[in-house]
This record gives structure tokens, sequence and C-alpha cells, in this order.
């Protein structure tokens, strides 16, 4: 079974982030603790394998039909594409924010973590992990696949 996930996190910091829709970013308090991130998520499906990070980055909000996820858990089944997911999260706390991101599941044979910010510039990156990846060499020692996210807070 071949699942690759590609995840793109845009980090909305700043002014840009305050013109958005309250509904399309996940807002994280001063009291956040966790959060499944349902009805935040959205999914891309690249028929072709062809969509890099900076194709997705420039044309997000147009040719790249991301769709909004809503079942809790995803299921991608046995599809050898790639597959794109997409959270907008914005740091509305009063200080900033070292989160983790997380994905539990196992039989991933292929995925890439990208930290995008407001001004579509990648932060941070973690590219072709698979599940043979040994913990040591993951970028935060656990056995499912997280990734470290820091968040600016907002200045007002």
């Amino acid at each position: 079974m071949q699942i690759r996930l590609l995840l793109f996190l845009l980090m909305c910091i700043g002014q840009a982030a305050l013109a958005q829709p309250p509904s399309s970013a996940f807002i994280v308090h001063d009291n956040f603790r966790e959060s499944t991130l349902l009805g935040y998520v959205s999914l891309y499906n690249d028929n072709s394998n062809r969509l890099t990070i900076d194709k997705v980055i420039n044309k997000a909000d147009g040719v790249v039909n991301f769709k909004l996820v809503s079942d809790e858990i995803l299921s991608l089944g046995f599809d050898p594409h790639h597959h794109w997911l997409k959270c907008n999260i914005n740091n509305a706390s009063s200080q900033s924010q070292n989160l983790v991101f997380g994905i539990d599941y196992y039989h991933i044979d292929d995925i890439s973590f990208y930290l995008v910010d407001s001004s579509h510039t990648i932060v941070y990156r973690a590219e072709h992990l698979k599940r043979k990846t040994s913990i040591a060499d993951r970028p935060i020692d656990v056995r499912s696949f997280a990734f470290p996210v820091f968040i600016k807070k907002i200045n007002r």
C-alpha cells in the first residue's frame, strides 16, 4: 500500500491573518491544548503527482482546489497519488506558541511537511519521511509522525 501525504500548513501571522474570514483559520488562544483540527483541514488529491510545494503555495487560491475535510478520520484508501492537506492557523494568544502537528498513521510510505507563513515563505520543511525512518531521524523523537510548529504572536 502506498500513501503519500504532503502537508501544507499556512501560518497566518500579522495583518494578513486578521483579514481572513474567522472560519477559514484555526485560532490558537492562551488556553489551547490540543485539537483534531476537524473543520479546518482541507484536502487536494494530485492525480498527476507533479505538484511541488512552490506550485501549491502560489496557486492555492485558484488552480489547486482544496476541499474541506468533513470526516474526523481521514481515509485515503489504497490511492497511490499525492494527497495535499492544508490547514490555516492563527495565533491570537498573548505569546508565541510552540506546537506539535502530528499524524498517527503507520502505513505512510512518504510524507513531507511544510510550514508556510502568511507571505508564502517556507519557514520549515521536513521531506520524504517514511514509516521506516528511524525515530532518531524524525523531526520529533516519537513513533508517529510529528512536526514542530512555531507560531509568532500577532502584534496588534
